[in-house]
């Protein structure tokens, strides 16, 4: 067995980097070393990633994460709740709107339950979802509907409040005329 010895020299190059741009928009000229034996040149260069190309696509959380605060919140809520309502891990019966619970048992999760919940599974369900996805998001982000007040996540916040206090005040004035569902998601959602 015999040992060799080689002799490596580092020779410094100037390398053009594109992808490094400061926020004028230069590119950025960086000093490198190549390494080489005098025989052929080899630049030295960190191990390839093995699974390039996996975590590329922004996922579901990437995605939910991404919506802005009040959306996100309702979104998330509404659905969760939806979902558990649906399969059975809390009633249906004690999300509705009901004024009596709320004074006597102090039920006050009533008071955010009702505006959560989108009813059993179908495609209304679906679609009610979605539109409380799209409509909220388009109020909360400004696009077209910015008042100019604040900001879109402001605005949005005292626009979700005042529709709130409205949809429980006329249940209240209408309920005794007009047949009324105590669910109010939909209304909210076609309120915004």
């Amino acid at each position: 067995l015999q040992y060799r010895s080689r002799r490596l020299s580092a020779v410094p190059v100037l390398q053009y980097c594109p992808h490094r741009t400061s926020a004028t928009g230069a590119a950025f000229i960086y000093l490198s070393f190549i390494f080489f034996d005098g025989k052929r040149s080899q630049v030295t260069m960190p191990p390839a990633n093995q699974a390039a190309g996996m975590n590329d696509a922004p996922g579901i959380t990437d995605w939910f994460n991404s919506l802005p605060p009040i959306t996100r919140y309702w979104f998330g809520g509404a659905a969760a709740l939806t979902l558990g309502a649906n399969f059975g891990i809390v009633s249906p019966y004690r999300l509705i709107y009901d004024f009596g619970s709320i004074k006597n048992s102090f039920h006050v999760w009533r008071l955010v339950t009702s505006f959560l919940y989108v009813g059993p599974f179908s495609i209304n369900t679906l679609m009610g979802l979605y539109m409380l996805y799209q409509f909220s998001k388009q109020y909360e982000g400004g696009g077209p509907y910015n008042t100019g007040a604040g900001g879109g996540t402001a605005d949005y916040a005292f626009c979700l409040l005042f529709g709130i206090a409205g949809c429980v005040l006329m249940y209240h004035g209408l309920g005794g005329f007009i047949p009324m569902a105590p669910l109010f998601t939909r209304n909210l959602t076609f309120y915004v």
